[in-house]
């Protein structure tokens, strides 16, 4: 869900789950999902093109998985035999800078806690990352961890 509140303000959420038994190559290994967060336009601070969200998702893994890779076994991304679950928690924030009418630079920071679900493997340290897009070209291509592009909320198009 998708929700501008006002011009300047918008919110979103997101809820998931799987049944367990069906694998997904999405991105990462998640049967539950909730991420929910809030995104502002810059008009107030004299950058109308701009937007600054910051979002928080928090993921886990059915019991079937937990076991399987408690007993050693591997998924595509996750698993050494050594689980200890607890799901996994993601805050993410990012500003989003228009430099020009069809180019903007995002500069975004994440952090993880219990990453791939495992508690013996975190915090993560805090990630960042600078995005620059042009019109639908993103660089770095896999830039958007958490679906935040810098264009969540349900705003009027940037010219």
């Amino acid at each position: 869900m998708e929700q501008a509140i006002t011009k300047e303000l918008g919110v979103f959420a997101r809820l998931g789950w799987n049944d367990g038994k069906t694998e997904s190559f999405a991105f990462t290994a998640i049967d539950r999902l909730l991420n929910a967060g809030v995104s502002v336009r810059g008009a107030r601070w004299k950058r109308p093109f701009d937007t600054v969200a910051s979002a928080l998702t928090v993921s886990g893994v059915s019991g079937v998985l937990t076991v399987y890779l408690a007993r050693g076994g591997l998924d595509f991304l996750i698993g050494d035999g050594r689980l200890r679950y607890g799901p996994e928690y993601v805050a993410e924030s990012y500003y989003n800078a228009r430099l020009f009418p069809g180019f903007f630079l995002t500069c975004d920071w994440q952090r993880v806690g219990n990453p791939a679900y495992n508690r013996d493997r975190g915090p993560g340290f805090p990630a960042c990352d600078c995005i620059w897009k042009s019109g639908r070209i993103r660089f770095p291509a896999n830039s958007h961890l958490l679906g935040m592009s810098g264009d969540l909320a349900n705003f009027p198009a940037q010219k």
